[in-house]
């Protein structure tokens, strides 16, 4: 049962080898977003970091946010728990994220 919330995290993680601007030069990964997601996201990173000994800043502030710092650069990984809105992508997109993946409930830009 364990293992699924590591190889869920890993796989948002695989994300960060497309080098998204917050990661250089960093070991902790940033997390921003969902205040719906954020204990499940923490619990997440607890286990990621038990199996690596990497360590995942998790906080919450809500998905607005937690794009809004991906656009920005301040985060690695941004979780929402809504789906992204199209002037969100369109302005990652004018900022230079020109890659993203999107399922709903998981986004993620890079």
């Amino acid at each position: 049962m364990r293992k699924l919330p590591v190889l869920m995290l890993a796989l948002l993680f695989g994300l960060l080898s497309l080098a998204p601007p917050a990661s250089a030069g960093r070991k902790m990964v940033q997390v921003k977003g969902s205040d719906t997601l954020v204990n499940l996201v923490q619990s997440w990173a607890e286990a990621y970091l038990d199996e690596t000994g990497n360590f995942v800043a998790v906080t919450g502030g809500g998905s607005g946010t937690g794009i809004a710092a991906l656009i920005d650069g301040k985060a690695d990984i941004a979780n929402s728990s809504r789906k992204i809105k199209p002037k969100e992508i369109e302005l990652a997109r004018k900022r230079g994220s020109s890659r993203w993946r999107s399922r709903w409930p998981w986004t993620a830009f890079a």
